[in-house]
């Protein structure tokens, strides 16, 4: 079986179709199978340098659309934004909520007029 080459055409190709596509349907486009494309990147790194490119290139422009539209006031990106890249969630209280017994402190002042702090879990 001859060998797949990509030629710098179809490595652009990979860049821009990578945006929107997934390895697997990028190869099939190309008339191959994903293990087929790794094997060729094997090869041509560059072509999977460029598919990570032409990812990365559309995350970029969606991260743009989507902070202008937090700014403009959209709450739920502002919460999906949250939620997915800072940790963030809408409950209050993620585990057990328990209360902590009273405890009473006591200042004593010692000869030397320190005040000295006393506690004591009741």
């Amino acid at each position: 079986m001859e060998k797949v080459v990509f030629s710098p055409s179809d490595i652009d190709q990979v860049e821009s179709l990578a945006a929107g596509l997934s390895v697997e349907q990028v190869a099939h486009y190309f008339g191959i199978g994903k293990t087929t494309f790794y094997e060729v990147a094997k090869r041509q790194p560059e072509l999977l340098e460029r598919y990570k490119q032409g990812k990365a290139k559309r995350i970029a422009q969606y991260v743009s659309i989507v902070h202008d539209k937090i700014l403009d006031g959209n709450i739920d990106l502002l919460k999906l934004y949250l939620r997915t890249q800072a940790g963030w969630t809408e409950n209050r209280f993620e585990g057990e909520v328990r209360e902590l017994p009273p405890i009473q402190i006591t200042v004593v002042r010692d000869s030397n007029h320190k005040a000295k702090a006393q506690g004591q879990i009741n």
